[in-house]
């Protein structure tokens, strides 16, 4: 299980902590604010713990290349240092 703990409110990086949605082994997901673009977006924040910053962002990498109806379209990728470690910090579109 994810050793991450945000709570809402909390801010990380440009993104304001709204509500938890989900989680699980991976890490968490979160609805956030987009602090410089001023519009909501899901947040899937994952712990670099349970894989590699690299292997994290190569799933950022395909879901923001993929156009298909079925799939959520990924937006930004960030590399976030928090207290407990670096998360990769991947926003997509909430619906």
């Amino acid at each position: 299980m994810s050793e991450l703990k945000f709570n809402a409110g909390d801010q990380l990086y440009k993104y304001q902590l709204k509500h938890h949605i989900g989680g699980g082994h991976f890490g968490e997901v979160w609805l956030a604010h987009d602090l410089t673009l001023s519009r909501d977006v899901a947040i899937k924040i994952l712990d670099e713990n349970m894989a590699s910053v690299a292997d994290n962002l190569k799933e950022a990498k395909v879901g923001n290349r993929l156009e298909h109806t079925n799939v959520i379209h990924v937006h930004y990728a960030d590399v976030v240092s928090t207290s407990s470690g670096n998360v990769v910090a991947i926003a997509m579109d909430y619906h």
